[in-house]
């Protein structure tokens, strides 16, 4: 059985992490960024409690990973930190309650394309982690690709980004429904 709780290096769940049932190193869940991003979309739905999201998290994520305590308080200090988010004043609880903040509802709105792509990937990843494997043929098909995106030096004008982006969804739509 995996551990619940993962705390990786600064703030990134899953830094690193060995992944021992199958000896390999597995990707981090979240990108640098990305679990502010999340935190703050579930600010965006109602207050919270530190506690609330940890729940809502390991709910998305099927019950196989929730990010631990020493991940979430802190993100929760630097939303508030950079106003993104504040404490609800809660008269005789214990907890603290935190909200969105107008100016982290306009930072959250002109980030909304990476929390579709975050909302997707944690889609995927819970599936993943819930044992779904794919063949190596997709593997390497994946690294070939990451390896073409990485490698395109001549910049991206619009016309070609906009084209492998649908590329892309259009690939990640038939995955999602097989």
């Amino acid at each position: 059985m995996r551990p619940r709780h993962h705390g990786g290096q600064h703030g990134h769940p899953h830094a690193g992490q060995h992944n021992r049932e199958f000896g390999r190193h597995r990707r981090r869940l979240f990108e640098s960024g990305d679990f502010q991003i999340l935190l703050l979309s579930l600010l965006a739905e109602e207050p919270r409690h530190g506690y609330e999201l940890i729940r809502l998290i390991e709910q998305m994520f099927g019950g196989v990973y929730a990010p631990s305590p020493g991940i979430v308080y802190p993100t929760l200090t630097l939303l508030e930190e950079q106003e993104f988010a504040a404490l609800q004043s809660t008269e005789g609880e214990a907890r603290k309650r935190y909200a969105i903040t107008a100016a982290g509802r306009l930072w959250l709105e002109q980030r909304a394309d990476a929390l579709a792509g975050i909302r997707a990937r944690i889609a995927i990843d819970a599936r993943t982690m819930n044992g779904s494997q794919f063949p190596e043929s997709i593997r390497q098909a994946m690294r070939t690709l990451r390896h073409a995106l990485e490698a395109n030096q001549g910049g991206w004008p619009e016309t070609l980004t906009q084209r492998v982006l649908k590329a892309i969804e259009a690939a990640t739509a038939e995955v999602a429904v097989a």
